[in-house]
């Protein structure tokens, strides 16, 4: 008897030792595979980010080069023209600076957490929003431009947006202003558009994604002019 609950009391340690070892064997191993799909979920994402580094990794003189450029309207495509997103997206927070600055000038009862909300919310709305517009209208009509040079584009665009809006809110809508207005609103757009005219090849279909893009880009900064107060009084009103 004594030997029959010695077997079986080894047996018992035995078959317990071993749901121990294969318990702990399924704890290590999905450890294992947690973590490892973590650290590639990690990769991945770094991986992403390592590839728009270099659109953001730009000199300043480069930089300011474009800003200057995107006054000029082109005669003809400029083969060594490259594009980034660092400049944009500085402009775009530019912008954003601007029109909170108009706002508070014109002495509109402003709340801060909404003002930069909804002024953020316009201007990357409009920068993505109309890139991604233009490019559908560049697909259409079978113009070869790149997703990036439109971003980067429209976005050093938004310089004439800035100076315009900048002398608006410092000076008034004046005579200065329509200077402004017609001088850096409209060669930027000028610009803007002469980018997709180049790039055709049919000078038809050229001037069409031109004067599209162009109308836009200037109606919009009409819309910053005469409607944005407006627009941010109904939706703060709603908040």
């Amino acid at each position: 008897m004594d030997i029959e609950a010695q077997s079986d009391n080894l047996l018992s340690a035995t078959f317990g030792g071993q749901l121990h070892q294969r318990f702990a064997a399924s704890v290590v191993s999905s450890v294992f595979a947690s973590t490892r799909s973590h650290a590639s979920g990690f990769r991945k994402a770094y991986a992403n980010i390592d590839v728009f580094r270099p659109y953001f990794d730009v000199e300043s003189r480069d930089v300011l080069k474009r800003l200057i450029k995107s006054l000029v309207p082109e005669k003809q495509a400029d083969q060594t023209h490259s594009f980034d997103l660092y400049g944009p997206t500085m402009l775009v927070f530019t912008l954003v600076a601007v029109l909170q600055l108009d706002m508070k000038l014109a002495m509109v009862t402003v709340r801060e957490g909404s003002l930069i909300g909804t002024a953020m919310g316009t201007s990357f709305s409009y920068w993505l929003g109309a890139s991604g517009l233009f490019y559908a209208v560049a697909y259409f009509l079978s113009i070869p431009i790149s997703l990036l040079a439109v971003l980067s584009s429209t976005g050093y665009a938004l310089f004439g947006y800035c100076i315009t809006l900048l002398i608006d809110a410092l000076f008034g809508s004046g005579f200065l202003f329509y200077v402004a207005l017609v001088l850096f609103g409209g060669s930027s757009a000028g610009t803007l558009g002469s980018r997709f005219f180049n790039a055709s090849s049919d000078p038809q279909k050229g001037l069409i994604a031109a004067g599209s893009v162009a109308a836009c880009h200037f109606l919009f900064l009409l819309y910053l002019h005469y409607a944005y107060a407006a627009f941010y009084t109904a939706v703060a009103d709603l908040r």
